[in-house]
């Protein structure tokens, strides 16, 4: 049982990673060779925030 959800999880995690953090940034959509400024640079770095905040979460969870 252990094995499935082991498979499972390493199948779906960067799926859900990807999803959570690339569909939040600007970066992840903007045209190759454009150049991206330091407030969209910015708001790409906060978006991947959320995702560790839920693993940090899960962890702090896990451990109590």
């Amino acid at each position: 049982m252990v094995q499935a959800f082991n498979s499972l999880g390493t199948f779906i995690a960067p799926l859900f990673g990807g999803y959570l953090i690339l569909s939040r940034t600007v970066g992840s959509t903007a045209l190759e060779g454009t150049q991206l400024s330091e407030a969209h640079r910015l708001g790409d770095a906060q978006a991947t925030q959320l995702a560790y905040i839920m693993v940090a979460v899960v962890l702090v969870l896990l451990a109590w």
